[in-house]
């Protein structure tokens, strides 16, 4: 039987147990997907909106955050066809040498495929705010095209 100083010491032992069982117990939201690697996670500006945006290797999601992060959006964004040495838009006829290529998206709006020129994506309207043609760090004009998405051109 356990007295004094030991009786306390277990019942305290017991006490932490106890709390560290039922934290790491509890239950939080999840979004897992064993294809592609996650590079960024970006939230929505407005906390009320609760939409996470997500960059992965050759792909992009968008989960709704105020209901357990449930996929609502996908878009595959590699692998492309893609060279160091040609510049967009790459194909076989004027860059034969380009081979398929992982999209390493190191921005939710901008990859590694083009030689970092960036595309915007068009997503359905309120799900990300309208962007102005901006001038990134290279001196380039981003252009919104018809087909929905922007093209670097140098001013």
């Amino acid at each position: 039987m356990l007295h004094g100083k030991t009786l306390n010491s277990t019942l305290l032992f017991l006490l932490i147990l106890i709390f560290f069982a039922t934290a790491h117990g509890r239950s939080y939201p999840r979004f897992s997907r064993n294809d592609t690697e996650f590079q960024h996670l970006v939230l929505h500006p407005d906390p009320t909106v609760g939409t996470v945006y997500v960059g992965a290797r050759d792909h992009l999601f968008q989960l709704d955050g105020s209901d357990g992060l449930r996929l609502e959006q996908e878009e595959a964004t590699g692998p492309v066809s893609d060279s160091k040495e040609c510049l967009p838009p790459v194909n076989e006829f004027n860059c034969p040498q380009a081979r398929r290529t992982s999209n390493h998206n190191k921005l939710l709006l901008g990859g590694s495929h083009g030689v970092g020129v960036d595309h915007l994506r068009q997503h359905p309207p309120g799900n990300l705010p309208e962007t102005q043609p901006q001038v990134d760090q290279r001196g380039c004009l981003l252009h919104r095209e018809a087909r929905g998405y922007a093209v670097c051109r140098r001013q």
